[in-house]
């Protein structure tokens, strides 16, 4: 079965065009729960994904089609909800188009009026020294018919508009219903969910986006999943509870960048001045799950999340202890420097 999520109190329509008005933001947290397994901005972004049939285009502006979500499971009941469900898309931008500006014809221009000199001065001297007014009552087309001189022409452009021989053939009609405007760019592009009985057991949500400073097209995934830890109770002792752990990787899917061959001529020689690279190549194509972005929010605490990583400097090593992390091993072949994974628990 197919679904389609047609309205959430986070989806914001004045967000596609209006700079001012843009919540929820993607580092916004669910102002009742906190930190959450789909955000207020994936709660927004998937009505639009699934049920945003006007006001959004593809890369080529062309009218962006919802696709609803693909679901193998869906019941309801008053204990709760059972879902497997995933969707996945293109992420679109807001689109709106302007009419083109109307071409007017010269015979449907307003009389014009004795006394006014010609207003184009981008024209060459000797050209506009020649240009005389055109008499009060006289239409702009006797100024620019087929056989009128240059300097003529120039006296009917008096008002600055864009004025068409009646003698032209029609204009050919536009491609486009307008002018294009873009707004809002989406940025998730999968959404996989399998909940029971009203609890999230597996979520993971998929951004689209670049690799900073060298541009190369990755995407974040963020997963938050249901997993059993022990955990200490009053009385003492522990009792096995499923925490939601939520972490979050990147995965690149530009693995190779060039720049040169784009541009021809000066701008590419100026390309290249400005990046004296032809090409970059990434190695490491899948990160660690990644630590938590700071400063933390008030009122809010990222530290649920377990964070990952490898040192190879031993005197790095105090500095990740003195926050939080742990040493599982040390990894060393031969005479190399040895590597040592660390590891935060989550907290």
């Amino acid at each position: 079965m197919t679904l389609r999520a047609v309205w959430s109190p986070d989806y914001n329509p004045a967000r596609a065009f209006d700079p001012d008005n843009q919540p929820p933001k993607k580092t916004d947290l669910d102002p009742d729960l906190g930190v959450t397994d789909i955000s207020p901005n994936d709660r927004h972004q998937i009505v639009i994904l699934t049920s945003a049939f006007h006001g959004y285009g593809d890369a080529q502006n062309a009218p962006f089609v919802p696709t609803p979500v693909d679901a193998q499971m869906l019941m309801l009941s008053s204990l709760g909800g059972w879902l497997r469900s995933r969707g996945h898309w293109d992420p679109p931008h807001a689109l709106r188009f302007i009419p083109w500006p109307p071409l007017l014809f010269a015979a449907d221009l307003p009389l014009v009026a004795d006394g006014i000199q010609v207003a184009e001065t981008a024209a060459p001297a000797e050209v506009r020294s020649e240009a005389q007014p055109i008499a009060d009552g006289a239409r702009a087309a006797e100024a620019i018919a087929p056989g009128a001189n240059l300097a003529a022409r120039l006296g009917a452009l008096a008002d600055n508009r864009f004025v068409k021989p009646a003698v032209a053939r029609p204009t050919i009609p536009p491609i486009l219903p307008g002018i294009p405007i873009t707004g809002e760019q989406l940025d998730l592009s999968e959404w996989v969910h399998i909940a029971a009985q009203g609890r999230d057991h597996y979520v993971r949500i998929v951004y689209e986006g670049h690799l900073y400073p060298f541009g190369h097209r990755a995407a974040l995934i963020k997963i938050t999943e249901r997993k059993f830890s022990d955990t200490a109770v009053p009385e003492g002792g522990t009792t096995p509870v499923a925490h939601m752990i939520q972490r979050e990787y990147i995965v690149v899917r530009e693995p190779e960048k060039s720049y040169r061959g784009q541009l021809n001529g000066l701008p590419e020689t100026l390309a290249g001045r400005k990046m004296p690279l032809t090409k970059i190549r990434l190695t490491t194509l899948v990160t660690p799950d990644l630590h938590q972005p700071l400063p933390i929010i008030g009122g809010t605490n990222f530290q649920h999340c377990p964070a990952y990583l490898w040192s190879s400097n031993p005197l790095n090593i105090s500095f990740y202890q003195r926050h939080g992390f742990e040493i599982m091993d040390a990894i060393q072949a031969g005479s190399s420097p040895p590597i040592i994974p660390m590891l935060r628990r989550a907290r």
